[in-house]
């Protein structure tokens, strides 16, 4: 069954045997869950950073319908490659992959959660840094010094808030990178993520590997559960293919 589902970035708010915030559910195709980033919790975590959440979804999988929401997993490149090239409910698709790292900062060293992102993951999200600016294009082009994003937290932690930080090299695992900007303190995707980087693993695909956190934004005037039938039309078409 492939179905869509919707929730928010930082938790399911259930109802019997269903998801609120307009959880549409259909059939057929690979399995794969749409999840609103929504203003559910804005009164118990504060406002959403980003710009008109209600239009903000996340994509996810899963491949036992009788299990789902519980047992939601990630994108393949595939998948990600087909909604990009045929989905027209939606403004673009940006996906990062979250692996832990090995960061350097002077002589301290500290492991912790960095999303590779692509160059469209920030424009999605459309959130407005606390110092300095999100990953660009520009991060991404060939032969560019690799660009990195850190958490509020991570700011505070590691760098003890010091304004200062913008422009600083530091080490990833082996790679040089560049701080250009840190985000406010309620972003949180993909999930436990503490700091976003722009290198090649942002731009290459592992087609068959379910490995990406994806987020989307609707188009002006188009429902979830319009973008939801487009997916699943998608999926359709995709399974008649391969058949």
């Amino acid at each position: 069954l492939f179905r869509e589902s919707v929730r928010t970035l930082r938790g399911w708010v259930r109802r019997p045997a269903l998801v609120v915030a307009g959880v549409t559910l259909l059939s057929l195709g690979v399995a794969a869950a749409t999840i609103l980033l929504s203003a559910l919790y804005a009164a118990s975590i504060g406002a959403l950073p980003y710009r008109d959440p209600a239009s903000l979804v996340q994509a996810m999988t899963y491949t036992n319908p009788a299990c789902a929401p519980r047992c939601l997993d990630l994108v393949s490149g595939e998948q990600i490659k087909g909604w990009r090239s045929r989905a027209h409910s939606f403004e673009g698709f940006g996906f990062a992959q979250l692996h832990p790292a090995e960061l350097t900062v002077g002589s301290s060293s500290r492991e912790v959660q960095v999303a590779f992102a692509d160059s469209m993951l920030f424009q999605q999200l459309a959130v407005r840094p606390v110092l300095g600016r999100p990953l660009v294009p520009h991060d991404f082009e060939p032969g560019s010094q690799p660009a990195i994003v850190i958490s509020f937290r991570l700011w505070q932690d590691a760098f003890g808030g010091d304004a200062g930080v913008l422009g600083r090299a530091i080490r990833v695992d082996s790679s040089s990178a560049i701080v250009v900007g840190v985000m406010p303190t309620n972003l949180e995707f993909p999930q436990r993520a503490q700091a976003w980087i722009s290198t090649d693993r942002g731009t290459a695909f592992a087609d068959s590997v379910k490995s990406y956190s994806v987020v989307a934004r609707l188009r002006a005037g188009v429902s979830v559960d319009a973008g939801s039938r487009e997916l699943d039309a998608i999926a359709r078409s995709n399974a008649l293919a391969k058949s």
